[in-house]
């Protein structure tokens, strides 16, 4: 069984294939929902609406909290303002050891709003998503060989 504090966020500021990945942790919970379009499909012959899947949803959604001068923070701020992609991998435990699975796309910053609770740490709720520019779709990997 794996807890949510084993698992591990990686980000890349040159994106998803290029091997830097950095593990990101001034983060709070990482949810990854994926989910598939749906078209109903309604004919006489059957009693009940069929379902037809098309293509997938995926997101990755976290709270970061704000540290002045953070590297990981100012590449997710930049990658926002100036809607450019990075890497993101979310995996089930370190990004080089055998077994340890999640997804790995290139994704856009599509949502970076702040919060300044009056007695809690500044934060952001941060939403990526797989960005149009990339190459490859969103992938669900194993590490192996590692």
């Amino acid at each position: 069984m794996t807890i949510g504090l084993e698992c591990c966020l990686y980000l890349d500021p040159a994106g998803a294939g290029q091997g830097t990945w950095t593990k990101y942790e001034d983060v709070g919970d990482v949810q990854v929902p994926h989910s598939w379009n749906e078209s109903q499909r309604k004919i006489r012959k059957h009693k009940y609406e069929r379902t037809t899947l098309g293509q997938g949803v995926l997101e990755t959604t976290f709270t970061l909290t704000y540290r002045a001068g953070d590297p990981g923070f100012e590449m997710l701020r930049d990658a926002h303002l100036n809607k450019t992609d990075i890497g993101v991998a979310v995996m089930s435990g370190d990004i080089a050891t055998n077994g340890s699975e999640g997804w790995q796309y290139d994704a856009k910053v599509t949502s970076f709003p702040e919060t300044q609770s009056l007695e809690e740490d500044m934060s952001f709720d941060v939403t990526l998503k797989p960005s149009s520019d990339a190459t490859d779709d969103p992938a669900r990997v194993v590490i192996s060989g590692a």
